[in-house]
């Protein structure tokens, strides 16, 4: 039995890329105090995985660009780590210009 796997092109890819770029620093970034330790703490890919109601191998793949973040799981992060949606994509949308330009650049 084979997957149906849908051919994205390069944009998606690199959309996704610099989506889980986008996790992985919210998730590394977002820190807090724990009271019995008095310890600065970070979210782990597990405490994210059962907040998003995935395994925590799901949420490598999110942040290693593999696997395509649904609409519905990127509103619960968004949730999670109080962010605006509309922000998170305008600044997605800034690294891949900025990659666009570069590329540009070199040829």
């Amino acid at each position: 039995m084979t997957k149906n796997k849908i051919n994205r092109s390069q944009d998606h890819k690199d959309f996704d890329i610099e989506m889980g770029k986008w996790l992985r620093k919210t998730r590394l970034s977002e820190t807090y105090i724990n009271p019995l330790t008095n310890r600065k703490m970070i979210t782990t890919q597990s405490k994210l995985a059962k907040k998003l109601g995935v395994s925590f191998q799901q949420v490598q793949k999110y942040e290693k660009g593999l696997n395509v973040i649904g609409l519905y799981k990127f509103r619960e992060m968004c949730v999670f780590f109080n962010k605006r949606p509309q922000n998170v994509l305008e600044s997605i949308d800034v690294e891949i210009w900025k990659k666009e330009i570069k590329n540009v650049q070199k040829n």
